[in-house]
Order: structure tokens, then C-alpha cells, then sequence
């Protein structure tokens, strides 16, 4: 039975889940490590002087970008492959993975590097790692679920975060691609493009250059391809949400479409009834509810009084994020099958015969009462109708706290096992509170919960405004609300088109079940706004967009967020059962046919001036 601090880490978990949101496909890659194990492949690094703000011609001002080079397989006349690292600071494990095929990992980026003869780099974002603009404040720590306080934040405060926006961010490829990489003089260490003058010819002009990347650097590859055509040659878009919006609660479409319907009715019906027993303002049935909630999670040491007394602590919204961010958030990590489809199977196999038949299950004492269900053998016969339409309510919150219960007893352990291989540095605070400066100002998609939704899974308490107050006040607790907007400002990002865009020499890969596919151009969600879109394999023509509104490239039967950007052989599925051919395979194997019957348009192209040969845009809207 679960004998873990679940509820004390409500706030602090709804923090991690919200930080964790756009993990993107290398943040996927996780390698126990023994003692003894080899010391991973070293990919050569270096950095690239670029402007603090490229759009103020009077500050002069420069920073060091990070990025690293592999030109193993490269070849003259080979692209410039850009891996696109997105919103975390690159650690050198995951970077050997991504960047050397180290452990046997197959990544995006070096599959196309090997058919197309092509030199890799991976890029560290602004803000990220140790690609800072401004100092930041800074020290050595582990990562915990509650970040410290200004650790990790400029030493300016919040106004130094205003060079943190996404065409800043997009600028600086663009000047890296045109004005530093063919100055760049490589080591030793890069044997195939080391020395004076050896890569002259790979600014954007003389060389393609392709743009990889997943969930947000998805979106930043289709969203440089539009910004920047002659830059950015031709793209791949994994699980990208290019529609900004603050309320991201249509995160969690897909994980309800993803679940059998017996478990979806049993958990709306579970929720509102919470949610109706909070509204009624009744003590003792509030107080049941969290006695209850309480035992699920932490277990049933101590006497009566004493989890009465701790339940009764806790707020309403402390119960809600215990009943759903384990179960809800980590989908797009682990997939469905690792995570909440076990909660499913334990709840409707809940017994429950045996649970009427235990005398306990009507005592008045609630810790008594509540226990009993914790107990269940789980051997009972699913229904169809799901276990509170084919009983009560209060038997579906028995079984749904019992499903709860076994679900974090195999699950948490493992989950934070995972969590916990991961590298840690001195860049994770300042790459958490950049992250969140950006979802709050800019990118939104805040996951919250729309209570009136047909497809919510979770209390009409974690609303909008409830996750917009947490990351205020849980990641920047010592600055004034009044810094940031009540909203996002996403004009920006959806000016460039959003669920419409329609560039050229894009393909674009998602998860059928992934859960930012609600705001991917193969979003679902019409009801929203979204436009139904057909997803093709024909290739269209280079330099231009596909037909009407199709969309060229793959969805993947069962998968989740960004799983084509990574595999490594004899891992578990996070959710496409292909390992055979696994969707990183079959991605790089569309996009280098498309890439081929686009690259004579690039060469045909390059004529007349520098700069000149755009080989077609399409457009974002």
C-alpha cells in the first residue's frame, strides 16, 4: 500500500507536472548508469558570440550561445542538420545518446545524417544551460519538486527576462546560420570539417540547412521555416502545439479519447461528485472526502484521530491535484499504457461484492469506513457501464480511491526511479523558471482543467486561474503579481499561423494520443477551432505547400508526444508497439525522400545574390 507524502506534495507536484510539460523527445531518454559503466562519447562544444537583442541596432551587447558539432558522417554537399534543444540546458549523457548513438540510441538527427552525409548540430536555446544573455543567480543543488527561491532567476529580476521571447530565440539561428557557423574554426576533435576555412561553404546559401525538433522545438522548426526560408531549408515538426493558447485544459483530450468509456464515466462521475459535495460547504462530508483521498495516498499509519487531524488540513485543492496530476500529467512521458490505463484497470476490476459484504464499509468512524476499500482483492468483473453507473457514486469513489492507491504503489516508484536517473546541474532552476517565464508570458498552454468540458477528468477547481496563481506565485514568489499579464501575449506565435499553417518543405509526425496534439495542426478538437485537417504521405512539390488543407506526414497508432525524435533498442514502448520499425525509423525514412525531391530546387535556386534563393515559403495561414 502506498506509503508515500503525496498530498504534502500537492502544490509542489502540480509545480513538476507543469514544468515538465513540454518535455520534448531527448527528455524521454533516461540510462541507469552503474559505477562501472563507460563514460559516455564526447561530442565536441563550442559557442557562438551572438547580440542580446537583435532587434535594438544601438545595444551592442553579446552573449555565448552552446552548441555542439558532430560531422562524422558528413560529406561534401551534405545539409546542416540543426537538433534543436529547446527548453532545457543540454546535458552531456542525453546529448551522447542524441548526438553519438551512444548506448545504441537512435535519434532524428544522426539517422538523417548518416543517408544524407550531413554535419549535426545541436542547439541550446537562450536562457537554457549555459546559453544566458544575462547572469542569472546560480548554485549548486539538486532539484527538488519546489524550487528555491530566486535561484536560477536573473540577478536583474524579472526585467531581465525580457530578451527571453520566441523571435528573439528564432533570431539567433538565424544570425548563428548566416553570420558565425562558416566563420567557425572546429577542433581537433571534429575530424572530418576540423581547421581553417573548413566550413566556409555551410552558411545557408551554399548548404541547406535542415531544422529537427519535438514539442516546442517542433514548433520552432515550422515556425524558423516560415520566419526564415532562407535560412531554414526544409523542417521536421514533431508534436509540435504551434496553436498558442493560455488555457491549455484541451491537453488532456486525448488521454480521455485514449481510455476505455467504463473508466471515463467513473472518473467524471467521481469528480463532480467531489466537486458537488465542496460546493454543498457541509464539514463533515468535506471532511469525509479527505479522509478518504487521505488514506488512498498515504496510507493507513497512525491512529483515527491523528489522519483525521492531517486531513483536515489539507485544502480542497490539495485533495483535487492528489486525485489527478500523478494520474493525468505523466502520459506524455510514459505513455498511456505505463500510467493511467493501470489506474483503469485497477479501478473497474474494484470488487464489489466483497466491498459491501465488509461490515467496516458502513461504520461511521470514517477512517474505519474509508480503509476498507484500500483492502479489495481487485478481482471483480469490469462492467461496461463503469462501476458508479452500475452501483453509486459513493461505490465508484471507493473503487476510484482504490485504483488511485494501487496505480501509485506501481507507479510512483518507478516514476520518480526515472526522474531521479537523469542528470542534474547547476542549470535546472534557471532552466525551470525560464520555462515558465515563457509559458506565462507567451507560449501558454497552462494544463488546466475545464470542469464544463464533456471530456475533463479532473475538478473544476484546477482551472485556469487556479494553475495561472500556482506558477506566479510557486515559481516567482518574491515578485509582484502585477509583472505578468493575466494572459499570454500570443500574437506572436500565432501570427505565424497556428492550426492553419501551412510552410513548405515541413513534415510534420505526432502521437495519436499525445496529449498536445489538441494544438497541433492534427488537432481533433474542432469544437475549439481547430480546422480537420488530412494528414498525407505524398510529398508535396518543393517550395510548396501541400493541396488545400493537407497536412504531409505521420501519425503513430498509439504514441504519445514526440516518440519519433528518439529510440534506444530494448526499451519499453512509451506507447507505439512498432519496435521493429520504431516511428524514429519510419519518420527519417519519409523525410529523406522528401528531402531528395526537394533538394534540386535548392540548387537551382542559388544564383544571383547572397541570400536570394528562398525556394518557396508556403504560408502560416
Amino acid at each position: 500500500m502506498i506509503m508515500k507524502p503525496v498530498l504534502q506534495w500537492g502544490v509542489g507536484f502540480a509545480l513538476l507536472s507543469q514544468a515538465c510539460a513540454f518535455k520534448n523527445g531527448h527528455h524521454m531518454l533516461k540510462r541507469q548508469l552503474s559505477p562501472d559503466d563507460e563514460s559516455p562519447p564526447d561530442v565536441p562544444g563550442y559557442t557562438a558570440t551572438i547580440p542580446v537583442d537583435h532587434f535594438n541596432t544601438t545595444d551592442t551587447r553579446t552573449f555565448d550561445n552552446r552548441y555542439f558539432v558532430n560531422d562524422t558522417y558528413y560529406k561534401p554537399g551534405g545539409p546542416v542538420i540543426l537538433y534543436d534543444w529547446g527548453e532545457a540546458g543540454i546535458s552531456m549523457d542525453t546529448l551522447a545518446m542524441l548526438l553519438a548513438e551512444w548506448d545504441g540510441t537512435i535519434s532524428a538527427p544522426m539517422e538523417l545524417a548518416k543517408a544524407l552525409g550531413g554535419v549535426v548540430i545541436a542547439w541550446e536555446h537562450r536562457y537554457y544551460g549555459a546559453s544566458n544573455p544575462v547572469p542569472l543567480n546560480i548554485s549548486e543543488g539538486e532539484f527538488t519538486s519546489s524550487p528555491v527561491e530566486y535561484e536560477g532567476i536573473p540577478l536583474g529580476g524579472l526585467d531581465d527576462y525580457q530578451y527571453l521571447t520566441i523571435e528573439q530565440a528564432l533570431a539567433d539561428v538565424a544570425y548563428f546560420a548566416k553570420e558565425v557557423f562558416n566563420k567557425t574554426k572546429l577542433g581537433s576533435d571534429n575530424t572530418v570539417l576540423a581547421g581553417t576555412d573548413a566550413t566556409q561553404h555551410l552558411d545557408p546559401y551554399h548548404t541547406p540547412w535542415i531544422w529537427v525538433g519535438g514539442s516546442y522545438p517542433g514548433n520552432r522548426a515550422a515556425w524558423a521555416r516560415i520566419r526564415n526560408p532562407e535560412v531554414v531549408y526544409a523542417a521536421w515538426a514533431s508534436s509540435a502545439p504551434v496553436e498558442t493558447v493560455a488555457d491549455g485544459s484541451a491537453y488532456f483530450n486525448s488521454i480521455y479519447r485514449a481510455l476505455p468509456r467504463n473508466c471515463t464515466s467513473d472518473i467524471q462521475a467521481v469528480v463532480d461528485h467531489i466537486d458537488e459535495v465542496f460546493d454543498s460547504g457541509d464539514e463533515s462530508s468535506i471532511l469525509d472526502i479527505k479522509v478518504a483521498v487521505y488514506l488512498s495516498t498515504q496510507g493507513v499509519d497512525g491512529d483515527g484521530e491523528w489522519i483525521q487531524s492531517n486531513a483536515a488540513d489539507l485544502s480542497n485543492t490539495n485533495v483535487a491535484t492528489g486525485l489527478f496530476t500523478l494520474l493525468m500529467t505523466m502520459v506524455q512521458s510514459f505513455g498511456i499504457t505505463s500510467t493511467v490505463q493501470r489506474f483503469c484497470d485497477s479501478m473497474e476490476a474494484f470488487n464489489v461484492d466483497a466491498y459491501l459484504g465488509n461490515a467496516s464499509a458502513t461504520s461511521t468512524d470514517p477512517v474505519e469506513r474509508f480503509s476498507t476499500n484500500l483492502y479489495n482483492n481487485g478481482d471483480g468483473t469490469p462492467s461496461d457501464l463503469g462501476i458508479a453507473a452500475s452501483n453509486s457514486v459513493e461505490i465508484g469513489l471507493a473503487a476510484y480511491l482504490y485504483g488511485l492507491n494501487q496505480y501509485l504503489d506501481m507507479f510512483i516508484s518507478e516514476m520518480m526511479d526515472k526522474l531521479g536517473s537523469e542528470e542534474t546541474s547547476e542549470y535546472v532552476f534557471g532552466d525551470i523558471h525560464a520555462w515558465k517565464w515563457q509559458v506565462l508570458t507567451e507560449i501558454g498552454g497552462v494544463m488546466a482543467v475545464n470542469g464544463s468540458s464533456p471530456l475533463r477528468l479532473g475538478s473544476k477547481l484546477l482551472n485556469y486561474t487556479f494553475y495561472h496563481e500556482t506558477d506566479m506565485t510557486g515559481y516567482f514568489p518574491g515578485f509582484a503579481q502585477s509583472a505578468f499579464p493575466d494572459t499570454p501575449n500570443t500574437t506572436y506565435p500565432n501570427s505565424l499561423g497556428g492550426w492553419n499553417m501551412k510552410p513548405s518543405n515541413v513534415m510534420w509526425t505526432n502521437g495519436e494520443f499525445d496529449p498536445w496534439r489538441a494544438f497541433s495542426v492534427m488537432s481533433l478538437d474542432q469544437d475549439l477551432g481547430a480546422p480537420k485537417r488530412k494528414i498525407t504521405q505524398d510529398i508535396p512539390k518543393c517550395g510548396e505547400a501541400p493541396s488545400g488543407t493537407d497536412i504531409f506526414g505521420l501519425l503513430f497508432a498509439g504514441a504519445v508526444h514526440a516518440e519519433d525524435i528518439s529510440f534506444r533498442p530494448g526499451d519499453s514502448p512509451r506507447g507505439s508497439e512498432d519496435v521493429a520499425n520504431p516511428p524514429v525509423k519510419q519518420s527519417a525514412e519519409l523525410f529523406i525522400k522528401a528531402y531528395l525531391e526537394w533538394l534540386p530546387c535548392f540548387k537551382a535556386s542559388r544564383t544571383g545574390e547572397k541570400g536570394s534563393g528562398r525556394c518557396g515559403t508556403g504560408s502560416g495561414n
